[in-house]
């Protein structure tokens, strides 16, 4: 059985062996697993509300109605008449200006969702140049692994550490 070498195996903090690369794997299968419930779910949220706010923002006096039998008709045009003379040119500022406001929030929301699409495309490319990455760090790691290995087993003591009582060469014994 070969040892392994701190290059392909470590010890986490309870003394068991953990394989670097296995490790990778298992996090970046749980990312990616994360990711595609969770940032596809979101941009489409996003997108939905932007939705809601596109067909939302615009908002204007309503008409008056009135569900009492027979005289309701009579009410809400009352109703009507009375709005107009006495606040119809007040509520008409106030509408104006909520619409302006609603039409801003509804641009802003319109920039930060293509922003949100934009980044999250970026994101993919990143995680695909990270998985090239990670496959180049382990074959980098598995060819150190391989040029390491050869080397330790052909010395001439058979690879094994020098002993703290054998002396170095050129040293003399006690």
């Amino acid at each position: 059985m070969r040892n392994r070498d701190p290059v392909t195996a470590v010890r986490d903090h309870s003394g068991s062996s953990v394989e670097p690369g296995a490790e990778m794997r298992r996090i970046r299968d749980e990312i990616r697993r994360r990711m595609s419930a969770g940032t596809s779910r979101g941009v489409d949220v996003f997108e939905d509300g932007l939705r809601h706010v596109r067909a939302t923002w615009n908002v204007g006096p309503l008409s008056f109605e009135s569900s009492v039998p027979i005289i309701g008709p009579l009410i809400a045009a009352v109703r009507t008449a009375w709005n107009s003379v006495a606040t119809k040119w007040q509520v008409r500022h106030i509408l104006l200006q909520q619409n302006e406001y609603n039409l801003s929030v509804y641009r802003l929301l319109q920039d930060m969702c293509h922003q949100l699409l934009q980044t999250d495309a970026a994101l993919g490319q990143m995680h695909e140049r990270l998985e090239d990455l990670e496959l180049q760090l382990i074959t980098t790691r598995n060819l150190l692994s391989d040029a390491i290995s050869p080397s330790v087993s052909q010395r001439p003591d058979g690879g094994a550490p020098p002993s703290v009582d054998t002396p170095r060469p050129g040293e003399q014994a006690d």
